[in-house]
């Protein structure tokens, strides 16, 4: 026996139907178990998803979409128009016919609309674009000098769009520019934020990092801190002398941390974020962290000297601010409550080079440099390791390696090689200084001015350094 089907007979679940689309057929179909599809009969290609129902779209949430393939044979792509409920249904059809003939020839609509839209962002909307989203992992200073390089350096530019902007344009104005540091890092900079604008398709090329590639521009972009500015040997007197004249007039945790870097070359950034909790003066082991904001973030174990412990012990002693973990506090009264670390040592080291007479002064070789600054008073103690005639092996290892996965022997037998060559290259300094560093621990930190020989270190496992030093 059989029976007739009837003619609107529909299988069950269907995945797809064809109809003619209105501005209502989207709220006609109701969501299904799976994902649905509505095909437009008058448009090829036009089509309305339909999702299955959700906590946050109770009813299915439709979208307006286009399919075809590149140039009638190329591979299928599927951009969407928009939220069925938002998007108007003449715009959302207008769209489709656009962006089906763009298909067809050959042209992505997605990325398209993208360069079009490139055509409307300026690279001054470009640059504060991309130092807002990124101003959390920005410090104050490189966030700032992102707008004041735009504003500056970048003016030609500044109202061109990012999508009107040539390696033509970048090179010529580069090759007519003074290629000082400040224009270098404006090249950078634009070079950074551009790199995103690449990434996503609104531009295809980056112009800046194009034209860096370029001969005529590349020879003559030198690269970040790419100088041997430091005090040399004989001029380290007078710049001791310097800060001696000037160290009651500065902030006591600032002017502590310039001693600091002097005396063991660390970089200002980590060398501000030591705490307490990795002070241990009886030990006579600071652990410098290079990144506090990364948990698995690598650690330099440093060796304390009668000098750092003296410098130390007085911080302890006479400047430890209450609740506040760092033993270089800022120590300015607005930033006091914020229990933040000390960080801008300008005025220090201005007024360190203000008070050197003229004709005194170390000779400055980096290129915008009005003064000796702190990564020049690292290179200043590297100068003087090799003067003392350490290998460069040894040289870097003092400038700070991160910690190797070693045995505790091996580790301790390394810490203490390593303080016998931080106390050498210490006592260097103070013998180029006329004994000035020493002077300036005795009047400052209290140390003992008939303490200027250093006691010959004892086994690692039974000496006690705070007792050591306590003289000093």
């Amino acid at each position: 026996m059989t029976t007739d089907k009837p003619n609107n007979l529909t299988k069950l679940n269907t995945t797809s139907v064809s109809e003619r689309i209105t501005a209502n057929t989207w709220k006609k179909h109701q969501a299904r178990d799976r994902d649905f599809v509505i095909r437009c009969e008058e448009i090829k290609g036009f089509y309305i998803r339909k999702l299955p129902a959700s906590s946050r779209n109770p009813k299915g949430l439709s979208t307006y979409y286009v399919n075809g393939r590149f140039a009638g044979t190329g591979k299928q792509i599927y951009p969407k128009i928009g939220d069925c409920s938002i998007v108007p249904f003449e715009e959302a059809v207008e769209t489709a016919k656009s962006y089906l003939y763009k298909i067809s020839q050959g042209i992505d609509p997605r990325i398209a609309e993208k360069k079009e839209k490139a055509l409307g962002i300026t690279l001054e909307e470009a640059i504060q674009e991309y130092a807002d989203a990124v101003k959390q992992d920005l410090k104050p200073l490189t966030y700032q000098d992102y707008l004041r390089k735009s504003r500056l350096q970048l003016k030609q530019f500044q109202k061109k769009a990012i999508g009107e902007i040539t390696v033509e344009d970048v090179k010529d104005w580069w090759l007519k520019g003074d290629k000082k540091d400040s224009m270098r890092n404006a090249l950078t900079y634009a070079s950074v934020v551009l790199d995103d604008y690449v990434a996503e398709e609104y531009i295809e090329i980056n112009p800046f990092r194009r034209a860096r590639l370029l001969k005529r521009v590349k020879k003559t972009v030198h690269k970040p801190n790419e100088t041997d500015q430091h005090i040399p040997m004989k001029d380290l007197a007078p710049y001791v002398v310097s800060m001696s004249k000037c160290w009651e007039k500065q902030g006591e945790a600032t002017r502590d941390l310039v001693l600091f870097v002097l005396l063991t070359g660390k970089r200002i950034d980590e060398a501000s974020r030591l705490t307490w909790k990795n002070v241990n003066l009886t030990k006579g082991e600071l652990i410098l962290v290079k990144d506090t904001t990364k948990a698995d973030s690598p650690e330099e174990i440093v060796p304390t000297t009668p000098y750092l412990h003296r410098l130390l012990k007085h911080r302890q002693e006479n400047c430890k601010a209450r609740g506040n973990p760092y033993v270089f506090n800022a120590d300015r009264k607005q930033d006091i409550k914020k229990k933040t670390h000390a960080g801008d040592t300008r005025k220090v080291m201005a007024n360190i080079w203000n008070g050197i007479p003229e004709d005194e002064r170390p000779r400055l070789t980096k290129e915008g440099s009005s003064y000796i600054m702190n990564h020049d008073l690292r290179r200043t103690y590297a100068t003087a390791s090799l003067e003392c005639g350490f290998s460069m092996e040894d040289k870097k290892a003092l400038l700070g390696h991160k910690k190797d996965n070693i045995t505790d022997k091996y580790t301790q037998r390394s810490i203490e090689y390593k303080r016998t060559q931080m106390r050498t290259v210490q006592e260097y300094l103070n013998a180029k200084a006329h004994d000035g560093i020493h002077f300036m621990l005795v009047k400052f930190y209290g140390a003992d001015e008939q303490h200027l020989s250093m006691a010959p270190d004892s086994e690692y496992k039974t000496i006690n350094f705070e007792k050591e030093y306590e003289d000093f």
